[in-house]
């Protein structure tokens, strides 16, 4: 506790003297601003981090800016500025984009152990997840050019604090995805006054700890899965069962190319929630589960491998924030109730916890919903949504002073469909979302489900 503390106080007062330079560039066919914003790490180093930004400008006149915080945690906000100049078009019309890489992210001082990776390449993708002696190499490597301590959600919303005096804004707009809700919600705890409005999709309320209540809610996700398909897929429910069951006996043996995977139940459980998280992916499912049934891992193993390759791009994020954060304030003797009963069971909690004790030590304290601070906060989420369901969002709305929540139907996690663009237009046009008309979150449908793959 005592080193948290500490740790916390530090975030808070770092010594820094940031330093903003940018220049003209073109994002996607739009004239923007391309740069850095220097800040020093930490009062503990020496080490000055260059945080990658574009500022893509509004094309009428900003009223104010809007500042994205992506999930993961590890996804790089500045990898989707395509996105932000196509898709959210609209939106620019009245507000300046502010994209920044979070520290340790993308082109922000990335936390990369390449040699690590080089070194584990094989049983990354062919032994359980998160290999503890991967996790040890991994941080050895990024601690002799990173201070770990240093790259949690409070400095990452103080650099964020600091871009906004820079710039010249005033109370920004935040838009928060999946993990980045949390960043949100440290953002608003730490500078209230600095926020005209927020936007959380998939909200990851202060008390839902990762992933300890992933098994229960991709649970709910899964039941309401075998319910639409029955017509379909019948057997769905049968044959899941038996897959789950028959790799608890014996791991599935196949090759895919150089690699020989020996898929475990835990292993094929954590890809199978993976594909939970849209409804596109989960409209594959039953059919995946059906090949698995019959015994057919040939067709299974490249989605395996694809899906593996993915996990541990932004490992060093991962882990740096997500240990201290969450997986050290999980009570053990709770890991049972949350998870019995579950298809899934405990595996991704077992894992994770063991490999952050392979990372450096240190707590971050728990956010907390302001319940003093009048800032409109908007919460969309989708109905087939296996991480972040409805419960979360209105949990939050039950202790903030002024917030609603938008479920989607038929939607997963995050999902960007033309709904949800529209609601975000809107909700931050207005500055609040009293007159937002929501009637197309009801009117979203289920893609059909395939019966062979692409």
């Amino acid at each position: 506790m005592r080193y948290a503390l500490f740790a916390f106080a530090l975030a808070a007062c770092a010594t820094t003297s940031p330093s903003l330079h940018l220049s003209p560039c073109i994002v996607a066919g739009a004239a923007a601003r391309c740069g850095t914003f220097d800040v020093a790490e930490s009062s503990r180093s020496s080490r000055t981090l260059a945080l990658k930004v574009i500022v893509v400008p509004a094309t009428d006149h900003s009223e104010s800016a809007i500042f994205p915080f992506d999930g993961g945690p590890g996804q790089p906000v500045t990898a989707g500025a395509g996105i932000e100049v196509q898709v959210f078009a609209a939106e620019r019309r009245l507000h300046d984009v502010v994209l920044v890489d979070e520290r340790g992210t993308g082109g922000s001082a990335p936390l990369q152990c390449a040699e690590a990776m080089k070194k584990h390449q094989r049983a990354l993708l062919e032994d359980e997840l998160l290999p503890p002696s991967f996790v040890a190499d991994c941080r050895r490597e990024i601690e002799t050019h990173a201070d770990l301590a240093a790259y949690s959600f409070p400095y990452f919303t103080d650099d964020v604090e600091a871009l906004r005096r820079a710039l010249g804004y005033g109370p920004i707009n935040i838009v928060g995805l999946s993990y980045g809700t949390r960043a949100a919600l440290t953002f608003l705890e730490r500078h209230p006054r600095s926020v005209r409005s927020m936007l959380l999709l998939g909200p990851l309320a202060p008390e839902n700890i990762p992933p300890l209540y992933f098994p229960r809610d991709a649970q709910a996700a899964i039941d309401r899965l075998i319910a639409d398909s029955a017509a379909t897929f019948p057997d769905f429910s049968t044959e899941l069962r038996r897959v789950f069951d028959g790799l608890e006996q014996k791991p599935a043996e196949v090759v895919d190319g150089d690699h020989h995977l020996r898929i475990t139940r835990g292993a094929f459980g954590e890809f199978f929630r993976s594909m939970l998280y849209s409804a596109e992916n989960q409209s594959r499912l039953p059919l995946v589960i059906h090949l698995a049934a019959t015994g057919d891992w040939t067709s299974i193993a490249p989605l395996f491998v694809h899906y593996r390759n993915a996990w541990y791009d932004t490992i060093g994020p991962f882990m740096a924030v997500t240990c201290p954060t969450d997986i050290r304030a999980i009570d053990p003797n709770e890991i049972s109730t949350a998870t019995t009963g579950t298809l899934l069971g405990d595996y991704r909690v077992r894992r994770q916890i063991a490999a952050c004790e392979q990372w450096a030590p240190g707590t971050v304290p728990r956010v907390h919903v302001r319940t003093d601070v009048d800032v409109p906060i908007l919460m969309i989420t989708g109905d087939i949504d296996p991480v972040t369901p409805a419960r979360w969002a209105k949990s939050i709305e039950t202790r903030a002073k002024r917030a609603r929540t938008i479920i989607l139907a038929n939607s997963g996690h995050v999902e960007t469909n033309p709904c949800a663009v529209a609601l975000e237009v809107s909700f931050f046009a207005a500055g609040s979302f009293e007159r937002l008309d929501d009637s197309c979150a009801r009117s979203i449908t289920r893609p059909p489900f395939l019966t062979k793959l692409p």
